[in-house]
């Protein structure tokens, strides 16, 4: 423990103690969401019924086609599902913002850049 605070209380390293404990909160917050979402796509992946692939082409047959469809012909379920797929990476982006832009060593480093 005495090696932890000698080498976040040193001037030469670039972590402090609030870091750290920033650092340990976004892990854990990102744990438990990606974790969660995980969950609930592959719920929602597999409750659909899993169709074997019967060979490489199967697997790979228009894989770079996207498909378009309008709203009203997206049954909620489906809707809801893809929206909560995209809303992931911007909520792990919102969760690091909260636990670094509004932090102290951001004024500091701003102030010996300026």
């Amino acid at each position: 423990m005495s090696q932890f605070r000698n080498s976040t209380g040193s001037n030469t390293s670039g972590i402090t103690l609030s870091r750290y404990i920033r650092l340990l909160c976004l892990s854990t917050i990102v744990v438990l969401w990606e974790t969660g979402e995980n969950i609930y796509l592959l719920w929602y992946n597999i409750s659909k019924g899993v169709e074997p692939y019967l060979n490489w082409e199967d697997l790979h047959f228009n894989f770079s086609r996207v498909a378009r469809f309008p709203r009203f012909l997206l049954m909620d379920d489906v809707y809801h599902a893809l929206v909560t797929a995209l809303w992931i990476p911007p909520t792990g982006a919102i969760a690091f913002c909260l636990c670094f832009v509004h932090g102290g060593g951001k004024r500091e480093g701003l102030s010996t850049t300026v």
